[in-house]
């Protein structure tokens, strides 16, 4: 695992469809408890002139938030990505190809309050709880994707040409393998 405690900024997204990213870290696989964690405060929100995505977690594309396998949280007000789920809220997905599941958590994507992302997946591959600032605000059972993934922070720009902005300020994960 890596963790960092400093203040990211993924910064300056002007054009549409521009990706900003920061990944890294080995990648985890099944049989393996793991947990992503990281502090995210909005600077920007989509306002249907500006719009992005923000993607927040595991992901094995390093290049889309339109990925096809992946644990994360994601930010789509407009449901522009491939869940086509559109909210003012952090969504919670787990992606397996075509299929997916997707639960609003029900806590407001704003630039006010800083907010504490966290989920973890059991060692047997069935279950992902997620929180934001340490309260479960979903678990999901099912298309969990069990087969080699990143971290990382991807915001992709999707429409206008103003700048977007979205700041980390620690981002830590861990992979507990199974020990025989």
């Amino acid at each position: 695992g890596f963790s960092f405690k400093d203040t990211l900024r993924l910064v300056n997204q002007t054009t549409a469809t521009s990706v900003q990213k920061l990944i890294g870290g080995a990648a985890s696989y099944n049989g393996n408890k793991y947990e992503f964690c990281t502090s995210h405060k909005a600077l920007s929100l989509s306002d249907g002139t500006n719009n992005y995505r923000l993607l927040v977690g595991l992901n094995d594309n390093l290049n889309s938030t339109n990925s096809n396998y992946g644990i994360y949280f994601l930010y789509d007000k407009y449901g522009t990505g491939n869940t086509a789920t559109a909210s003012n809220n952090w969504l919670c997905v787990c992606k397996n190809s075509t299929n997916f599941t997707v639960v609003d958590s029900g806590v407001l994507y704003n630039t006010t309050t800083e907010s504490k992302l966290y989920f973890i997946k059991n060692e047997t591959d069935n279950e992902v709880k997620f929180y934001i600032n340490n309260v479960l605000v979903a678990t999901i059972t099912n298309n969990i994707y069990t087969s080699a993934m990143r971290p990382m922070l991807l915001s992709e720009k999707t429409l206008g040409t103003g700048t977007i902005n979205n700041d980390f300020d620690y981002l830590f994960y861990k992979v507990h393998k199974n020990r025989i």
